[in-house]
């Protein structure tokens, strides 16, 4: 018989080609009747049939022969499992009777067993039905070997994607541009031919057409990347009570304004300070309405609530620090319990700048270090003449050839705040290798221009003054115990009314300057090191004659003539005198002060000092209504407890107690501990928006200056947070790019 839609086969074909399908499975023992229509029930080998009236019984290799056999127990019948099947679908009527006994009736002739067996199986309807069951089988098998290749595919992309998400996080991390020249070039793509040596599934996907690395998919990976990063940023925030705000605005290499935000806070499980970027923003103009309106909009945004901000610090601009129209004023008659912090760094840096305007020498010692140090090293001829110099003979008696790195002149930066006294340093050590240089540059006529070669005469002769020297060595005097403040100062961790405390004690450290010891001190060593240099001798400063119209008598004294050193010794003191008055000034702000009247509570309260409910209460003003007074009363009474033999009563010392305790005691303390993120809630400098600033100079450079607001922002929030974007999980991230679309997840499947 032929088959519709096919070529002749024999029953022996059909039934080899549906022995093994799952509709066929074996049953042993079980009764026709019973069994399920589609459920074929074949007897154990071991089965013995029972013999009819004549003798004779069914074979077991009957079923083997023919595979499409069904056993009745019950009725010792036998039937065509297929035909069944296909009745029962179509339920045709018009069926030949000897079909019908092995589809209705059973069959159990057993004497004409095979016979009647071979006949059916070549019958019409048996092809027919044996066809039916084989297409099915087909189909069947045809959607697993689909969904098998699906799978394999789908399992590939993901491990590219993987590799793909894994690249574009590391050069994210690391400050590197993605994009080349063109889109079938850069830092992605080479690092992604890279690792498809070692990753397969990528190396195929590389090959393909679509290879999902345009801009928008990059854009849109960094930017899950980036929120994730930010989300546990704010997740953590939400965690403490209050939190602080800092904030600066700088230009970027394509002129536009960016304003940065950073938020401080006291972690509520670890009680540790912490300090994070957030976002820049892109302001249209940088008026003080401008910036509040994008202070208010970035808390918004992050979904803080601006009703806990307790500090905010900012640098001295008129817009930002503004006493009538700043943005700190503005934010202070919006939330009176935010207090106002001048950034301790900017106002140690104005009070050292106020002293380099003010006083001779401090101001030309610092000139001529910044004019000679940049003179040499913007020049590759003339920093080439600086390292080839080879110095007369030392004490050593052999010559001194110190053209290694370690004897390169530092580039003084007036705005870098802890540069100065290390370009000073480094300046005095190679003194001698600077004096021959400019020596050496003015005998080659050609290496200078007319107006290089004047100012080069000019530095000669200014190195050659023994106050010169003494001007560098006193600037090194005065700068060094100031840059150590500022380098201390820029510690997240540090609180604004210490360094009001760290303010005093410079201050202390300076006045123990300004005595006759110190002056003889340092003279003694200039002097010597001037001897060595072969310098000039000190001159006595000329003595300024008052004019006579000025003189109101007839017998004029003589003005007092001051020698050389006490002349130094004078202007040193003066130096010394405004630099401490400068600092006590910019350093006495309002809010400091608050901070301080806080942290004195907790002073008095270790001490055993008692705070009633309503003197505590008229104690913290406007924070009152942020405690629960009675507690708080209550539990500053423990503080001496707590601090038994533990040093000092410190805000930070209490810190560092309640860090190491346990939960349980934190619980106890809890108005205490919410006393702590308080005080420590407020930023004492801006130098983390610094740093922002650093890592914008870093991502967005000349050659990358066409990037969008967007992107930067989410690349800098990767680059600064590198540890957080590095612990991302890139299964999350994938899922969520996958998701967003039912292409991908027919591309890559659900994971």
């Amino acid at each position: 018989m032929v088959a519709p839609g096919g070529e002749a086969r024999s029953a022996t074909d059909f039934s080899q080609a549906t022995s093994n399908c799952g509709a066929c499975a074996p049953m042993e023992m079980a009764s026709h009747n019973d069994s399920p229509p589609h459920v074929r029930s074949l007897p154990p080998k071991s089965y013995k049939f029972p013999s009819n009236h004549s003798g004779r019984s069914c074979k077991y290799a009957w079923f083997e022969k023919f595979t499409w056999l069904s056993y009745d127990y019950e009725r010792d019948v036998v039937f065509c499992h297929l035909c069944q099947l296909a009745f029962k679908e179509t339920g045709e009527k018009d069926v030949a009777a000897v079909e019908q006994c092995f589809i209705r009736n059973g069959f159990n002739n057993w004497k004409k067993g095979i016979e009647k067996c071979q006949r059916h199986e070549k019958s019409q309807f048996h092809c027919l039905s044996a066809s039916r069951q084989l297409s099915r089988e087909k189909g069947i098998r045809v959607v697993q070997l689909l969904s098998q290749h699906s799978s394999r595919q789908q399992e590939e992309a993901r491990q590219a994607l993987r590799a793909i998400v894994s690249s574009v996080r590391y050069l994210c991390r690391t400050g590197q541009a993605l994009q080349g020249q063109t889109k079938d070039d850069g830092n992605l793509l080479d690092l992604l031919d890279e690792r498809s040596q070692d990753v397969p599934a990528l190396k195929k996907w590389l090959e393909q057409r679509d290879k999902w690395l345009s801009s928008d998919i990059q854009n849109e990976l960094i930017e899950i990347m980036a929120h994730t990063v930010q989300r546990d940023i704010i997740k953590d925030i939400k965690c403490s009570p209050f939190y602080g705000i800092i904030a600066d605005g700088t230009t970027d290499v394509t002129g536009n304004e960016q304003f940065t935000f950073c938020v401080r806070w006291v972690d509520g499980i670890t009680l540790e300070v912490r300090e994070e970027f957030l976002g820049m923003y892109n302001a249209p103009d940088s008026r003080a309405e401008t910036l509040y309106k994008a202070v208010r909009d970035m808390i918004l945004r992050l979904g803080l609530d601006f009703h806990n901000l307790r500090g905010h610090c900012f640098d001295g601009a008129a817009n930002m620090a503004g006493r009538f129209t700043g943005v700190q004023k503005r934010i202070t008659e919006a939330e009176p319990r935010s207090i106002f912090v001048h950034c301790s760094n900017h106002c140690l840096d104005l009070a050292l700048q106020e002293v380099a305007r003010n006083c001779g020498v401090v101001g030309d010692a610092l000139n001529i270090v910044k004019d000679v140090s940049n003179a040499i090293l913007e020049s590759k001829n003339r920093k080439t003449v600086y390292s080839s110099v080879v110095l007369p003979p030392g004490n050593d008696g052999g010559e001194q050839d110190c053209s290694g790195p370690s004897t390169l002149l530092l580039p003084l930066c007036p705005t870098r705040w802890t540069v100065r006294v290390k370009s000073m340093e480094r300046f005095v050590e190679n003194y001698e290798r600077v004096q021959a240089t400019l020596k050496e540059l003015l005998e080659v006529q050609s290496s200078l221009s007319g107006t290089s070669k004047t100012a080069m005469k000019g530095y000669e002769k200014v190195l050659k003054k023994f106050e010169t020297l003494l001007g560098i060595s006193l600037s090194i005097a005065l700068f060094g115990p100031c840059e150590q403040l500022a380098r201390i100062l820029q510690c997240p961790v540090y609180r604004a009314a210490g360094a009001k405390e760290a303010a005093e004690v410079l201050c202390d450290r300076l006045a123990k300057l300004r005595s006759d010891a110190s002056f003889d001190v340092l003279w003694q060593r200039t002097n010597s090191r001037a001897r060595e240099l072969g310098l000039k001798e000190p001159s006595v400063p000329r003595v300024s004659q008052p004019p006579r119209r000025l003189q109101f008598t007839d017998k004029p004294r003589e003005p007092a003539a001051l020698d050389t050193k006490s002349s130094q010794r004078k202007e040193f003191f003066a130096a010394i005198d405004r630099i401490t008055n400068e600092i006590r000034r910019r350093f006495e702000q309002p809010g400091m002060e608050q901070l301080i009247g806080l942290e004195r509570i907790f002073a008095d309260a270790a001490e055993g000092r008692y705070f009633a409910a309503d003197d505590l209460k008229d104690l913290l003003g406007v924070h009152a209504a942020d405690f629960d007074i009675s507690r708080l009363s209550a539990q500053l009474v423990l503080l001496p407890t707590l601090l038994r033999d533990e040093g000092p009563a410190a805000s930070e010392r209490i810190l560092q107690i309640l860090q190491g305790k346990s939960a349980d005691l934190r619980e106890m303390m809890d108005q205490v501990v919410r006393y702590l993120q308080l005080v420590f809630s407020v930023p004492a400098s801006a130098a983390s928006g610094e740093r922002s600033f650093s890592a914008l100079r870093r991502v967005k450079t000349f050659l990358r200056n066409r990037m969008t607001q967007r992107r930067l922002t989410h690349l800098l929030l990767l680059h600064v947070h590198k540890k957080r974007a590095a612990e991302l999980q890139l299964d999350a991230v994938m899922r969520e790019f996958v998701c967003r679309t039912a292409e991908r997840t027919s591309t890559f499947g659900r994971l």
